[in-house]
């Protein structure tokens, strides 16, 4: 099976991020470095507050964000893009206290020029980037996690700032084609 981080080695200095593998911090530091900010979109990712820091972040600084959707309610996923918009609201960031977050560092000068400079992102803001790459669904079957990593790359990391839309196949994969 191929690995994301086996992918983004060959398209050169790109990140991915997620605080799951953070020994300190709160992951906005490396938010602002990383080429595409993967949102894992399960219940425990909404509620976790280093989450919710990193994505605000990355809407804070518009960076490219990708969405990817745990289909299987077994494994704490089961939301959809409805589910989230209806989730995500005012109030709900409010509890996890961003807009003093992005006051915080607005006076520390870290909001990039073309960020939100005016004003905090309200919860619209950051639906509409969460989902302004359609998302990605995971998939647990071995045989197509091959192809959610081809996406994530494809449409995370090639994506980014500066780059024309690209293809992107795996080694063994069978491309498409209309038979006459």
């Amino acid at each position: 099976m191929t690995t994301l981080g086996a992918i983004c080695s060959q398209l050169g200095p790109v990140c991915i991020c997620s605080v799951d593998n953070l020994k300190s911090g709160s992951g906005t530091t490396e938010v602002d470095k990383c080429e595409c900010l993967l949102a894992f979109c399960t219940k425990a990712y909404f509620q976790k507050g280093n989450s919710m820091k990193e994505l605000y972040r990355a809407v804070t600084n518009r960076r490219p964000i990708l969405a990817m959707l745990e289909p299987d309610s077994t494994q704490d996923g089961g939301l959809d893009e409805r589910d989230i918009t209806k989730l995500l609201t005012d109030q709900y960031l409010d509890k996890f206290e961003l807009r003093k977050k992005w006051e915080e560092w607005k006076k520390k000068g870290t909001v990039v020029a073309d960020g939100y400079q005016d004003h905090a992102p309200t919860s619209e803001d950051v639906v509409r980037a969460l989902f302004a790459t359609s998302p990605v669904e995971w998939s647990r079957l071995p045989h197509f996690q091959d192809v959610t990593l081809r996406l994530i790359a494809q449409k995370g990391v090639l994506q980014g700032e500066g780059r024309a839309e690209q293809k992107l196949s795996l080694d063994g994969e069978v491309a498409m084609k209309t038979v006459a």
